[in-house]
């Protein structure tokens, strides 16, 4: 590597606004028990985040990790055996769930469409903030042929207000080889809100982080592996004042493990839905600028990598009224300050500055 990749930076010339913006923090920020805590004038984001941190969970962790003894959730299956389990491809604990759907298989209960799917009892209602999580594993003969009876897609997560198409859903694309998340729009008809690329016999944690509305005040945000990969704001309920939801596949025949699936009610639901091993921050890191994240816990390496700007991600957090910094490209002295302060790891709910422009 280049000297200069190793020397050390200081931060860049952040702006007077912006100077003053972590002046306020540096002065109502402190540290006390691993938590941190803020006051005085700060903009929306700070007031949100730090109104998220105080919250409690509402709503008691549904959670199915497919342990046995566990209770079970409603299930549609057309043949006997189609939701199952297996204890050799598990993303935490001794079981996970397995799905398949065969191309022979008859519509579940006659005319309920081709399914083979769990359901939760737990609903979120209009003007709640929840977190959903899933996670997901494809083997290499996840593709089981087609079905010329039904759509020619797979829903492997719904969120269904009771009528018509779910209102947001998560996708396999057989042709594309990729996940894809789609949105049905008031007005009628889909919106593909995201996409990526899949590769079989590895897990995909999936959350989801939502506030139900039917005004414009509403968001929807995807998170994979700990990261948010995108967000969509504007109304999230589009024909009832409630969602439930549903995992497994929903059209083509198709065979998948599912594991940790989680329900949880609150605004800072996010960090209880995800995996014990996942470490995310709470908002994305902009392109330019700075922006308050917060952070599920962990260490450096894990700070870095939720960043989605390993190259040129930034931090600062408040001691005693001043700014410590972090370079993750810099050598260990330079950082040797924040290396004391979090000697271990960054503790749970951790508020942090950011910039993914160092």
């Amino acid at each position: 590597m280049s000297s200069e990749r190793h020397a050390p930076r200081r931060p860049r010339s952040l702006g007077a606004s912006l100077a003053g913006f972590l002046m306020a923090l540096a002065i109502g920020a402190s540290v006390g028990h691993g938590n941190v805590s803020a006051s005085g004038g700060f903009d929306s984001s700070l007031a949100f985040m730090l109104n998220a941190y105080n919250s409690e969970l509402l709503l008691e962790h549904q959670r199915m990790s497919f342990e046995p003894g566990e209770e079970e959730r409603y299930s549609q299956q057309p043949v006997d055996g189609r939701l199952s389990f297996t204890t050799e491809v598990v993303r935490e604990g001794t079981r996970a769930g397995t799905v398949l759907l065969l191309p022979s298989d008859p519509q579940y209960r006659g005319n309920l469409g081709y399914r083979a799917e769990w359901q939760s009892s737990a609903y979120g209602d209009e003007g709640g903030e929840y977190a959903y999580s899933a996670s997901y594993y494809l083997p290499t003969d996840w593709n089981q042929g087609t079905n010329p009876g039904t759509f020619d897609d797979r829903i492997i997560f719904q969120f269904h207000e009771g009528s018509g198409s779910p209102v947001f859903s998560l996708h396999i694309d057989a042709d594309e080889e990729e996940f894809f998340v789609r949105h049905k729009r008031v007005s009628g008809g889909f919106a593909k809100l995201w996409s990526t690329d899949f590769e079989t016999e590895q897990w995909y944690d999936f959350a989801f982080r939502v506030r139900w509305s039917d005004s414009s005040d509403g968001f929807f945000q995807v998170y994979l592996d700990g990261r948010l990969v995108h967000q969509y704001t504007g109304r999230t309920l589009t024909d009832g004042g409630r969602t439930y939801t549903k995992w497994g596949i929903y059209g083509q025949p198709t065979r998948l493990v599912v594991d940790e699936v989680s329900i949880v009610e609150g605004s800072d639901a996010l960090f209880a839905v995800t995996p014990a091993t996942v470490a995310t921050l709470m908002n994305a890191i902009p392109p330019t600028g700075v922006t308050l994240v917060r952070f599920s816990g962990g260490g450096n390496d894990d700070l870095v990598a939720t960043s989605g700007c390993e190259d040129s991600a930034m931090f600062w957090f408040s001691v005693g009224g001043e700014l410590v910094w972090f370079n993750p490209v810099a050598p260990d002295f330079v950082n040797q300050r924040w290396n004391q302060l979090f000697a271990d790891a960054l503790p749970r709910n951790t508020l942090l500055i950011a910039t993914c422009e160092g």
